[in-house]
């Protein structure tokens, strides 16, 4: 799945945790995230599962493939990204007219997902904190690069990649 893709569901999970800033690390196929603000397991578990408390999807019995780690990173492996993107496009297809605008975490890392699938990086790791992001990751050649972009360049940056986008027919 391309960071795009994967960025823009770990997105959605963070919004509905209400995470303000968070560090997202690449580890190996999986993703892991952590944050200061994260609730604790217990208060993860008080839904059936974090699927419902994502999607409020009370009728899923879903096995678990989201690991709370014991030091406080939650592990996203691609068979629940894959599966929260299902549910997603599901969910989006349902109110195809609403559209949440590309200010939302969850469309503003899928542009910065976008961004590194272009620069076709495996390790990375993005920090977002106080209006800022800052993402370090490695190049093709080995070589490491740091950026540091506001909210509103993370913006612009999703507005210049939707014009350059084909119309759809």
């Amino acid at each position: 799945m391309p960071f795009s893709k994967s960025l823009r569901v770990i997105g959605q999970s963070i919004e509905k945790l209400s995470l303000d800033s968070f560090v997202i690390e690449k580890r190996g196929q999986d993703f892991a995230v952590r944050s200061k603000s994260l609730p604790p397991d217990l208060a993860l578990n008080r839904k059936e599962t974090l699927d419902e408390k994502i999607w409020h999807s009370s009728g899923l019995v879903r096995k678990r493939t989201l690991v709370p780690g014991d030091d406080g990173w939650l592990l996203y492996r691609p068979p629940y990204l894959s599966w929260l993107d299902a549910q997603g496009r599901r969910r989006r297809r349902r109110r195809f007219a609403a559209h949440r605008g590309s200010k939302s975490i969850s469309q503003l890392l899928r542009t910065l997902g976008r961004h590194l699938d272009r620069l076709d990086t495996n390790h990375f790791q993005i920090c977002w904190a106080d209006g800022s992001v800052v993402v370090d990751y490695e190049v093709a050649d080995g070589s490491h690069i740091r950026e540091s972009l506001s909210i509103n360049k993370l913006h612009e940056l999703a507005v210049r990649m939707r014009l350059r986008r084909a119309p759809r027919r």
